[in-house]
């Protein structure tokens, strides 16, 4: 089993119970390390009244460690689950000890599985031929008990009806023999037995009452049992030697030195006690010790030594203790009550592994069906990208190539075209040059020419003038003899511009 803690619930443990309810609401709580010599009463004491109203479940889980157990604590509130930690956190289990109360927050728990075939490499133990103590749990509900039937009448050869799908019967203490639910406060202790708080607080023993009628029952027919050596055999393996049988449902199972049968029933189911056929001793595999020779003393409560089969030993001070026979048949029909309950508990258990099965196998074959529809697609996919790529490759791709030489031929011959047209245009260019060149020097010439032609029109002119008045004054004779020739002065150009708005 897993605890898995992380740096958030760190964080709001150290900010303590001011923390908003939205930022987180954890409402399960883990004591570390909590000392084996503190029994469930003793724990209920310890934490007080006002925790078990708190608190809907305790749940006690062994470690690694013998003399060390965790407790789990399942709060109604996150608020409460906040303040029980900070107030908690740091106190010490007893004043003569120096163990502390260690309160963390839990995000969640894991359950692992076990393989069967890998105990049987584990360490050997104090004892010879036993199978070692260090176990898993599947199935073990974090937060709820397992559910079990308490049976209102004797045994029966008729099989049990199915139980109802849409209907949960609640499971009952087998103390008061009271419906257990969360609003009652419930305790799982050690063994995975449940148990209402007020009941198991007021039960003076050490140890849980349901083992201790099954341990007492086998105990008493121990003489008598019924199974032969000769006739025995793992029901796994098959082996004959070493064999243990479990006290609550008769399975018979190999001891550790040979296939370890024994120990993974125990891994399995939880159930705490098995016997060696040979030697008919009985072993706790919670107690990690031999219970078949120690009893509760009905006065005081204390543990007390059994006899020895052969009623050799003394007895003990307490053993002489006459109880009578009523009382005894009332504790034979609720130990057959309890044991009745027990196995419907099982059988329960049972059926609910063989329905999660079918359910992972109805899961699979959904999840092979999705698997195989996908892969179907994208075979078909595949398909028709392949038709696409040689479609391509032997039609699209050889068109492009032949489109694309032509484009190349038809460019080059752009190019010679577009070279020739640019030398033909550069001669263009030069000869219309030249060209400017001359008709700007021949209207030089022009205005020359024109310039030239006027100034021979005003001599010509002149001389005119002057011919015809040589003549004239040929003609007068001496009559123009001391006289003058003016010429007038040309009209400015304002006097002309006069005239010409007078007009």
């Amino acid at each position: 089993m897993l605890i898995l803690r992380s740096e958030e619930e760190a964080e709001m443990a150290r900010r303590g119970p001011l923390a908003s309810q939205a930022e987180y609401d954890c409402t399960t709580l883990c004591i570390l390390a909590v000392p084996s010599y503190m029994s469930a009463s003793d724990l209920l004491g310890f934490v007080g009244e006002a925790t078990m109203d708190d608190v809907s479940h305790f749940r006690m889980i062994r470690t690694a460690r013998a003399n060390r157990y965790m407790v789990l604590m399942k709060f109604r509130s996150g608020k409460k689950a906040r303040e029980w930690q900070k107030e908690w956190n740091g106190k010490v289990f007893n004043s003569m000890e120096p163990e502390t109360c260690h309160v963390v927050f839990v995000k969640s728990v894991e359950i692992q599985g076990v393989d069967p075939d890998a105990q049987g490499s584990n360490p050997p133990g104090q004892q010879a031929s036993l199978p070692t103590t260090s176990v898993q749990r599947p199935g073990v509900s974090s937060t709820s008990p397992q559910p079990s039937t308490l049976a209102a009448a004797p045994l029966s050869t008729k099989p049990l009806a199915p139980p109802t799908p849409s209907l949960i019967e609640l499971p009952t203490c087998p103390v008061c023999l009271e419906r257990m639910d969360e609003t009652t406060g419930l305790l799982t202790i050690i063994c995975q037995h449940v148990f209402h708080c007020t009941c198991l607080q007021k039960w003076k023993g050490s140890g849980c009452p349901v083992c201790r009628y099954t341990q007492d029952d086998f105990r008493k027919t121990s003489q008598g049992f019924p199974f032969d050596d000769g006739n025995v055999e793992c029901s796994v393996c098959h082996s004959d030697v070493n064999l243990w049988v479990c006290l609550i449902c008769g399975n018979v199972g190999c001891g550790r030195y040979d296939g370890a049968h024994a120990f993974a029933h125990y891994s399995q189911t939880s159930h705490a006690f098995a016997m060696d056929l040979s030697t008919q001793r009985v072993w706790d595999y919670i107690g990690d010790a031999y219970v078949h020779r120690i009893i509760q003393s009905k006065t005081d409560g204390k543990l007390v030594e059994l006899p020895a089969a052969d009623n050799s030993a003394l007895d003990p001070p307490d053993w002489t203790d006459a109880v009578p026979r009523e009382k005894l048949e009332n504790m034979s029909v609720e130990y057959t009550h309890l044991l009745t309950s027990q196995l419907e508990s099982q059988r329960a258990y049972f059926e609910g592994i063989l329905e999660r099965a079918v359910d992972k196998a109805s899961q699979a074959s959904t999840a092979a069906t999705s698997a195989q529809e996908a892969a179907d697609t994208a075979t078909a996919t595949l398909h028709s990208l392949e038709a696409q790529h040689l479609k391509l490759t032997s039609e699209v791709i050889p068109s492009l190539e032949r489109d694309k030489a032509r484009a190349e031929k038809r460019a080059e011959k752009f190019e010679t075209m577009a070279r020739k047209m640019e030398r033909e245009w550069r001669e263009e260019k030069t000869m219309n040059e030249s060209l400017m060149a001359r008709i700007e020097h021949l209207t030089s010439e022009v205005e020359a020419l024109k310039a030239s032609n006027l100034d021979l029109a005003e001599q010509n002119r002149d001389l005119t003038f002057f011919i015809s008045g040589s003549e004239k004054l040929k003609n007068q004779g001496d009559e123009v003899v001391q006289g003058t020739v003016s010429v007038p002065d040309p009209p400015s150009s304002s006097k002309k511009k006069g005239k010409g708005r007078k007009r």
